[in-house]
């Protein structure tokens, strides 16, 4: 007898482990719902309908339009050329980010900002105007631009004169 009460004890101990993690299982998914993990799913988690989102504006920021310009080049190296540009801009560190710059005609706003500056497309690429054209070549026809070529003086005199279309997208106020 006393062999099968040290049996029957080590049963009884199986059944009350087992019934005390039955309940410790049950109280832990109870506390689920009332503090849901946010990287993972409950199973009693109910789904929510998404929320169904108003049609997407998209306002465009620039007006648009193409000329037919005279475009030249320029680089660090011309006379009285310097790193600062007509709007502030220090055109050395800029190129060291590689953003393409152009000196615009007047007629065009320039901004401190890059995201409110003209921009002017020139054979398929983007240049920001951060620049004026110097005052002795503002007043010509066609309009004229000026790409800077940083310190790529050979590259600015390879570029020479061009006649081209110009997409100009100058920010709406």
């Amino acid at each position: 007898m006393i062999k099968l009460n040290k049996y029957l004890k080590i049963i009884i101990l199986i059944l009350v482990s087992f019934i005390v993690s039955v309940i410790f299982f049950v109280a832990l998914d109870r506390l689920d719902n009332f503090f849901p993990n946010p990287y993972t799913e409950s199973i009693h988690s109910t789904s929510v309908e998404p929320e169904i989102n108003p049609p997407l504006v998209i306002v465009e920021k620039y007006d648009e339009f193409i000329v037919k310009a005279r475009i030249t080049a320029y680089s660090i190296y011309d006379p009285g050329v310097n790193c600062i540009s007509a709007s502030g801009k220090n055109l050395c560190y800029w190129d060291d980010l590689g953003l393409n710059m152009i000196a615009c005609p007047t007629k065009y706003p320039i901004d401190i900002d890059i995201d409110e500056a003209t921009k002017a497309e020139v054979l398929g690429i983007e240049y920001y105007c951060v620049d004026r054209m110097a005052k002795k070549n503002q007043s010509t026809t066609p309009e004229r631009f000026d790409i800077w070529f940083y310190e790529d003086l050979e590259g600015a005199n390879q570029w020479g004169i061009k006649f081209l279309e110009v997409k100009v997208k100058v920010p709406k106020k």
